[in-house]
């Protein structure tokens, strides 16, 4: 408890100096590029506190300001300076520190994302959304088992989370576990029924085993949610092949093709072209 009086104490006293820090004439710039701000006229804001950062430079509560109208504008690189300049006099504001992650994961610098979230989750192990995205970015680096485990926690925390359920399902399909991801699948579902993409997930699933009846039949439950998605088509053609449902099949590629899927167009050329046919080998693969 000493640690968290602490904590909070020094956050009162940075936010206290630093919005002192702004000199008095400056602070009605600040007040009006709140309101633009307010109103979604980031770029407004921006111009203000630049007007006001070149007359007073330490005005920190002017950079956490700035960096999120950058950030809103999708300048993460701009943002995140900012928004460092400000971290750097309170290491606690978990928003800034929430907020420059998202940034370094926009720009693909995931190592630098993790050491944000890491002192978010340090701060308050009851942040999901961060664990969330902690959890996304194990997976991507292939750290499962770190990704199950902030995966576990979310769920601890929220028995309902059916973007958790859907993600560990995803892992355990890349570790071949198929049965044990459908059954995650099945979780997902019985809360967000009409998911369109955790129903192709599982259908995903189902052709991994071989199982292309079910797998169609999640397909054509995505696809109804979801009728021009090329991807939800192009799975749904593999189904149909393994079905040796070969017209169904080539249909759905020709329609993912026109959708802009380059991979459909290679199966329609391999499995549909009339010269290619004639030893109606099924070819296909996941």
């Amino acid at each position: 408890m000493p640690t968290l009086v602490r904590k909070i104490s020094i956050l009162a006293i940075f936010l206290f100096i630093s919005f002192s820090s702004c000199k008095k004439k400056e602070k009605t710039l600040i007040l009006a590029a709140e309101g633009k701000f307010e109103k979604g006229d980031y770029h407004g804001a921006i111009t203000l506190l630049n007007q006001l950062l070149s007359k007073d430079s330490l005005c920190y509560p002017a950079y956490r300001l700035r960096g999120m109208s950058y950030f809103n504008c999708d300048n993460y690189l701009l943002a995140m300076k900012d928004f460092g300049r400000v971290i750097k006099f309170n290491e606690f504001d978990t928003l800034l520190l929430i907020k420059s992650g998202i940034c370094y994961e926009k720009m693909g610098i995931l190592q630098d994302a993790l050491i944000n979230y890491d002192k978010v989750i340090s701060l308050n192990r009851n942040q999901k959304d961060v664990l969330l995205r902690r959890a996304k970015i194990f997976s991507r680096l292939g750290k499962f088992d770190f990704a199950l485990k902030d995966y576990n926690a979310v769920l601890a925390a929220d028995s309902v989370s059916f973007v958790a359920y859907n993600d560990m399902a995803l892992i355990l399909e890349k570790l071949n576990r198929y049965e044990d991801a459908i059954k995650l699948y099945n979780r997902a579902l019985s809360i967000s029924p009409l998911d369109a993409g955790i129903l192709f997930n599982r259908g995903v699933s189902y052709l991994y085993l071989e199982n292309a009846r079910l797998g169609l039949r999640d397909f054509n439950d995505a696809i109804k949610l979801d009728p021009v998605n090329s991807l939800f088509l192009l799975n749904r053609g593999f189904a149909y092949l393994m079905l040796n449902q070969r017209d169904s099949a080539c249909s759905d590629w020709s329609s993912s093709m026109k959708l802009g899927n380059e991979e459909a167009k290679e199966y329609l050329q391999r499995n549909c072209v009339e010269k290619n046919l004639k030893s109606q080998k099924t070819d296909y693969k996941m």
